[in-house]
């Protein structure tokens, strides 16, 4: 028999998974050969080994839900009889406010609104220098200080007319 598929036996042995029926052709072959013995007593010694060093795990509990607890199961039905009327409430209201607006007929135009006009001052040319400031790149210093100069020149001439 092959070393390694004799590994693979005496590990699922020692671990229990092994069929009745291989069990006993294994049991056979180790009868028979002395260093078969040799490597399933190692085995055993390991997985024994293994078995003492890590715990075995725990099974699991389901966590109950934290919500009654907090909560308390009468005032989850108080929250959830809130809950209906509020949805209930709501529900009339629009059913009311709708029934009343199918009642009074169509709505009475609105009064016309006054129309006031605002004359929008006509817009004034720009001048030579806005002109030559807008014809520079937007970040440029250079038109900067012309649109400065244009502002200053417009507020100037409101001033002095």
């Amino acid at each position: 028999m092959n070393d390694e598929i004799l590994e693979r036996l005496l590990i699922d042995d020692a671990m229990g998974q092994l069929p009745a029926d291989v069990k006993a052709l294994l049991a056979a072959h180790l009868a028979s050969s002395p260093e078969a013995r040799k490597i399933a007593e190692e085995i055993d010694a390991t997985v024994n080994l293994a078995a003492k060093a890590l715990p075995r795990p725990r099974i699991a509990t389901p966590v109950p839900s934290p919500i009654p607890r907090l909560i308390g199961r009468d005032r989850i039905h108080r929250l959830l009889a809130l809950a209906a009327s509020f949805v209930a409430g709501a529900g009339f209201a629009f059913l009311g406010l709708k029934g009343a607006t199918l009642r009074s007929g169509p709505a009475a135009p609105m009064p016309a609104v006054a129309q006031v006009s605002h004359p929008i001052p006509a817009a004034r040319p720009p001048s030579d220098v806005e002109r030559a400031a807008q014809s520079l790149p937007f970040w440029s210093n250079r038109r900067a200080i012309l649109l400065s100069i244009a502002t200053r020149h417009q507020r100037e001439s409101r001033e002095n007319p």
